[in-house]
């Protein structure tokens, strides 16, 4: 969307109508010949998940550690302490989890490796 937009203005188009847009996108095309895009194949978009998934666990984990590390410092409530202690130890085991998921769909298969 980016370049045909910059293609537009280059050629001096800055109205912005979906006529325009078509006929621009179609010159461009023309032109220019860009390669079809495809998606990923579906091991690489797993792999893609489960990374985005682990470090997002991970982001959290972090958060619930430096919290704690706050509260241990301060009079806090000790159940409060007691719960956020229990989720940074269901955090640790899904990370964990995750990792051997990573680590098995790798496995699985070989042109991940690299």
């Amino acid at each position: 969307p980016c370049r045909s937009r910059e293609f537009a203005k280059a050629m001096g188009i800055f109205t912005k109508t979906d006529a325009v847009d078509a006929y621009v996108l179609a010159f461009y095309g023309c032109l220019k010949q860009p390669e079809a895009w495809t998606p990923p194949e579906e091991e690489v978009r797993k792999l893609r998940a489960l990374l985005q998934h682990r470090d997002s666990l991970l982001n959290d984990k972090l958060r619930i550690d430096n919290r704690l590390n706050t509260l241990k410092s301060t009079e806090a409530v000790q159940e409060v302490m007691d719960s956020l202690s229990l989720v940074n130890q269901y955090l640790k085991s899904e990370v964990a989890r995750i990792e051997r998921l990573i680590s098995s769909h790798i496995a699985q298969h070989p042109g991940l490796k690299r």
